[in-house]
């Protein structure tokens, strides 16, 4: 059986049963209220950037995506550690390994 899973906002989270449009892009969405505030940031000419509602759900967002990201990143090198250190003790019984 396939199991369909519900689209989100990346940016606040809403999922797609709360928003009238969501856009899609490489592993991203975004409803149409983050990109109606991230068009205001936009064409602010003052260089503060705007306080509607929907700007702290969206900061909120990013914080959230990036520390995933981050951890994500972290077991990487991890794995990529105890790859490396496994195979450094496989050269010696076995001098092809690795190279």
């Amino acid at each position: 059986m396939i199991k369909l899973r519900r689209l989100r906002c990346s940016f606040c989270g809403k999922d797609e049963s709360e928003i009238s449009k969501l856009v899609a892009g490489p592993r991203v969405y975004i409803c149409d209220a983050c990109v109606a505030v991230a068009k205001r940031m936009m064409e602010d000419d003052t260089g503060d950037t705007p306080t509607p509602e929907g700007v702290a759900p969206l900061r909120r967002g990013l914080l959230e995506r990036a520390r995933r990201l981050l951890h994500r990143r972290n077991r990487a090198d991890e794995k990529l550690s105890q790859a490396s250190t496994l195979l450094s003790r496989a050269s010696p019984i076995m001098p092809n390994v690795g190279r």
